[in-house]
């Protein structure tokens, strides 16, 4: 029986890890495409007059929906993870 709990602890410790490397990756994509927008908007190679703005936001969007799902979703499943190992002893 204790065997079968070590098992089940690596198996959540496994996906607990899993999760950690989606959230990191998000995080960085995240913030990378952030940075480089306003690095060119501060070096001026973006310009935000007109109906470039409503692109930059349209684009953005599109761009960050789904690093951001993948953020938050790893949380919650680490999240839930953590407290199976919790009751796994």
């Amino acid at each position: 029986m204790k065997n079968n709990l070590l098992i089940k602890k690596n198996l959540l410790d496994i996906e607990i890890q899993k999760n950690l490397q989606k959230s990191s990756i998000a995080a960085i994509v995240f913030f990378t495409y952030f940075t480089g927008v306003i690095i060119a908007w501060l070096t001026d190679q973006l310009s935000l007059a007109g109906n470039n703005v409503a692109m930059l936001i349209i684009i953005s969007l599109l761009f960050v929906a789904m690093p951001l799902f993948l953020f938050f979703d790893s949380l919650i499943k680490i999240r839930e993870a953590t407290n199976a190992i919790k009751n796994l002893e």
